[in-house]
């Protein structure tokens, strides 16, 4: 796969705005190219083509089948409501776009999202394996770094999951704004830069989760496109004129300021939904050393990536021992790679990118209770990649027919984890399957009984629901799982006994809509009008589009003005 190129770049002593050439401009393709990307697509699609006979799983609902402004199709007064909803927690306009332009094209065709999700890992696969070529000039790492991202068994979630498009969506932008920068770093211009800046805030518009971009394209400034002149000329680095870090940064200001905005109006939505846990509910001692013992864990899963699930319950009962076994890994690990910075640069600019671009999903601010989330690891493990990419790079170096060795490497390579992901992908294909293997290899996972308790609720398994929703309570009291059995009770006619739980849902969570419209229509089936109307009062206060509770109100309404008592009106949750 040929020697790493010695190319010398452009003077960057030019003003911002100059249109100074390189004389020797990296090249964006070359003949081997379109083979190794056809490489990756076929790898892909034999991992993944089995999801266009999956079914939508977890969140899906939310996303998609149960979204009315989604279902619509793309329409403007849908494109409205993704730029001004907080829906699901979230503010990410250009995903709720994606997925209705799906349901534009498709419908409700499960296997289409599926497919979707797929073409769009392929695209970011190779977008990958560009940037990487262009960024650390070694075609045999780049592809390395390719081929462990687009098979990587830790990324099926980000893939199989068709609600996570906003992972796949957030990444495509990413590089493709990764690329725009290695462009204008070779010839400075202020269009080029605009071209960033857009691609970059196209990136927030679709998932957060890259707001430390700016910091990262500082790294990558020192190495490997050596703008701040920090490196002799050698393989594997850029020779320049030194530009001041000072410049470097402030020339980020306007890339920070729309990480400022995004990272802004994504914490005021997650907490005005409740999806923020505050301080007092989770210490910031607690938040420290979960953090500090993902960061181990991810390793751990990228070399080892065995019992993989859809969610990793928040550890309250690690030991000292493991504590402070994982923050002098981390030590460890800081001390290295800056040790090493002057000498293999990479493994600094690696770890570095690992650890940074993980931050903003680390759970120091913490939604949800997961410890940690293999999707969270779809860019991170990119920094992790490229040290092991350019590590077995230099490890071949100077072997004869390297060429060929390299090729049989990663042949050698992608068979397992194309094997893995295999497997990993096919517990994705309906609800049961995939929180079965959650509570197979995790322990004390109270979000997962309650969710199989309702996909076997939905089967018809009365029993096993009620008992996965007792077993999730003696774990944790979540509002969610009192709610579900209020409705299970409510559904059987059990009225009194059903209200006792909508009940205890509300004491943990007032402002839960679902469990006031749903206790209002209990309280109508126990002849308790004046309840009922209470609580649809509050379902409106609190969502006013209610469709349900204005047409239970006005029904109880004209029902009163008819009858003074007796049997209430026609009601539906």
């Amino acid at each position: 796969m040929g020697k790493k190129s010695r190319i010398k770049h452009l003077n960057h002593s030019a003003p911002q705005g100059s249109e100074k050439k390189s004389a020797h401009p990296l090249p964006v393709f070359d003949q081997n190219d379109p083979f190794l990307i056809v490489f990756l697509v076929v790898s892909i699609l034999i991992v993944y083509a089995q999801t266009f006979r999956f079914e939508f799983v977890y969140d899906d609902a939310q996303y998609i089948t149960l979204n009315t402004h989604v279902l619509k199709g793309i329409s403007f007064e849908g494109i409205r409501w993704a730029f001004t909803s907080g829906y699901a927690y979230n503010w990410h306009p250009l995903t709720w776009i994606s997925h209705m332009a799906d349901c534009e094209f498709f419908g409700t065709e499960p296997g289409y999202h599926h497919l979707m999700n797929m073409i769009f890992h392929m695209i970011n696969s190779a977008l990958l394996y560009i940037v990487m070529k262009r960024l650390i000039m070694d075609r045999f790492a780049s592809l390395m770094v390719a081929v462990l991202f687009a098979l990587h068994p830790l990324n099926v979630e980000s893939v199989a999951w068709v609600s996570e498009r906003k992972n796949l969506l957030c990444t495509l932008f990413f590089f493709l704004s990764l690329y725009q920068y290695t462009l204008y770093a070779d010839k400075l211009s202020s269009t080029r830069y605009a071209w960033v800046a857009v691609l970059f805030a196209a990136g927030l518009l679709a998932k957060p989760m890259i707001v430390t971009f700016p910091f990262l394209l500082l790294l990558l400034d020192i190495w490997p496109l050596n703008r701040a002149g920090y490196f002799q000329e050698r393989s594997g680095s850029r020779s320049m004129e030194r530009i001041p870090v000072k410049r470097l940064i402030l020339e980020k200001l306007p890339l920070l300021a729309l990480t400022l905005v995004s990272s802004v109006v994504t914490i005021l939505v997650q907490k005005s939904g409740g999806a923020v846990r505050p301080f007092d509910d989770l210490s910031i001692g607690m938040r420290l050393i979960n953090a500090g013992d993902a960061y181990i864990a991810y390793i751990v899963k990228l070399f080892i990536p065995l019992d993989l699930c859809v969610l990793y319950p928040l550890k309250h009962d690690l030991s000292g021992m493991e504590i402070i076994g994982s923050f002098f890994l981390l030590a460890v690990c800081f001390a290295g790679a800056f040790l090493l910075a002057k000498k293999k640069p990479y493994v600094a600019l690696g770890w570095l990118w690992y650890v940074g671009t993980l931050v903003p999903m680390i759970g120091i601010i913490q939604v949800g209770n997961q410890s940690m989330a293999d999707r969270y690891a779809y860019i991170p493990h990119i920094g992790l990649f490229i040290i092991i990419g350019l590590f077995l790079s230099g490890l071949f170096e100077k072997v004869p027919y390297r060429t060929h060795l390299q090729t049989g490497f990663i042949l050698f390579l992608a068979m397992p984890l194309m094997l893995l992901s295999f497997r990993q992908t096919a517990l994705w294909k309906d609800n049961i399957s995939l929180y079965e293997q959650a509570l197979a290899v995790t322990e004390n996972n109270s979000t997962i009984h309650n969710n199989i308790g309702q996909a076997l609720y939905v089967k018809g398994d009365v029993t096993n629901a009620m008992n996965h929703w007792e077993k999730a309570l003696s774990i944790h009291p979540d509002p969610v799982t009192y709610f579900n059995i209020g409705n299970a009770l409510d559904d059987m006619k059990r009225y009194e006994e059903a209200r006792i739980y909508y009940h205890k849902a509300l004491e943990l969570n007032p402002s839960y809509v679902e469990a006031h419209n749903n206790l209002a229509v209990t309280y109508i089936n126990l002849n308790r009008l004046d309840k009922s109307v209470y609580h649809l009062k509050k379902t409106l206060s609190l969502d006013p589009s209610s469709i349900q509770a204005l047409a239970n109100l006005k029904k109880i309404e004209d029902y009163l003005k008819m009858s003074g008592g007796g049997k209430g009106p026609d009601h539906s949750r």
